[in-house]
């Protein structure tokens, strides 16, 4: 089975950041007991995640922009995590944005380095 550029970008993700992965799959956008979200039918940010990357590579063709919204879709709601609360029964993830922009960028070095690794080894 041949892997495609969204399998490889979570296999990748998963594997150099599990302890992040497990965080986002135990945190939900709504109380269990209220289940509700008006953006969010989906339970974990986790599996908004997959879905967004899913949607992404199911409408784009191939392309280095596509590689770019894959990326994207990835960490844009890395920030969740820290910015959680609960307001008045409601879960709240205010500045998750900003937040996700600077975890991003730690994950962004690891995975240019990563690429630049890969294309080396190809050369020789």
């Amino acid at each position: 089975m041949k892997l495609n550029t969204r399998d490889k970008q979570v296999i990748w993700f998963v594997k150099n950041y599990k302890k992040l992965v497990n965080e986002l799959n135990d945190l939900h956008h709504y109380s269990v007991i209220r289940n509700e979200h008006p953006y969010h039918t989906e339970s974990s940010v986790w599996a908004h995640t997959m879905m967004v990357m899913t949607y992404i590579d199911c409408v784009l063709e191939e392309s280095d922009k596509k590689q770019i919204l894959l990326t994207v879709g990835l960490l844009h709601d890395l920030g969740k995590i820290e910015a959680f609360e609960t307001v008045d029964d409601k879960y709240t993830f205010k500045g998750h944005e900003g937040i996700s922009v600077l975890k991003a960028i730690d994950i962004l070095y690891a995975m240019k380095k990563m690429m630049i690794s890969m294309i080396t080894k190809q050369r020789f």
